[in-house]
């Protein structure tokens, strides 16, 4: 309620002010306020009216405020099918798109089976990555996983660390948010098993760190 009076209180002051901007400097304070009132009103009306119609031209033309997007102007039984259509054709990437992903994940806190170090497995560069290949898929209603077998060379969770294993990389469909748009989504690489081969110190594997030398830390 106190919106209402104070949009009130807000709406009289505007009408006053514009009252004395349109009428002579004597007038009587009634003449003032009918003169103001009116203008503001009609100013008021006509504004919301410009914006009213500049809110339908634009819904109408991108529909429903999405630009581009034919899923918005489908009827419920189109949706249905789009969508059924969409998560029977989930993703195939191939090994290079499975090597930007191994690479962009960093697996962050996701542990190895086969290692236990309070550093993670991280792969930074393709010359870390000896061996990946494709093995069979799952498609289990909106969560979609491919199984992958790679042999890695990194410098995490240690130098010279040498890696092989079974790996799932998992997507999961999407119905439509706004942080992500109507499909299939990349969500996480599980590591299924995995084997050591080496954790000693050995030649430098090449990553970031030797191939940008000057990024280095030095500690005298």
């Amino acid at each position: 309620m106190r919106f209402l009076f104070g949009g009130i209180a807000i709406f009289l002051l505007i009408a006053f002010v514009v009252g004395q901007i349109f009428t002579p400097r004597r007038a009587p304070i009634r003449k003032v306020f009918a003169k103001g009132f009116m203008i503001t009103a009609v100013s008021f009306l006509a504004l919301g009216a410009l914006f009213g119609v500049g809110a339908l031209i634009y819904y109408g033309v991108t529909g429903n405020g999405a630009p581009n997007d034919r899923y918005s102007k489908m009827t419920i039984e189109e949706k249905a099918y789009y969508v059924d259509s969409l998560i029977t054709n989930p993703p195939n990437p191939s090994i290079e798109e499975l090597k930007d992903i191994f690479m962009d994940f960093r697996f962050g806190t996701t542990s190895l089976p086969c290692f236990e170090s309070i550093h993670n497995f991280d792969v930074v560069s393709l010359m870390q990555i000896e061996q990946l290949e494709k093995g069979g898929s799952k498609l289990a209603g909106k969560i979609f996983e491919t199984t992958a077998y790679g042999e890695f060379k990194t410098n995490q969770p240690l130098e010279g660390f040498h890696l092989k294993g079974t790996f799932t990389v998992q997507y999961i469909f999407s119905e439509g948010t706004r942080d992500k748009p109507l499909g299939w989504h990349f969500s996480k690489i599980v590591v299924r098993d995995c084997e050591v081969l080496s954790k000693h110190p050995g030649p430098k594997v090449l990553g970031q760190d030797s191939l940008y030398p000057g990024l280095e830390r030095r500690v005298e």
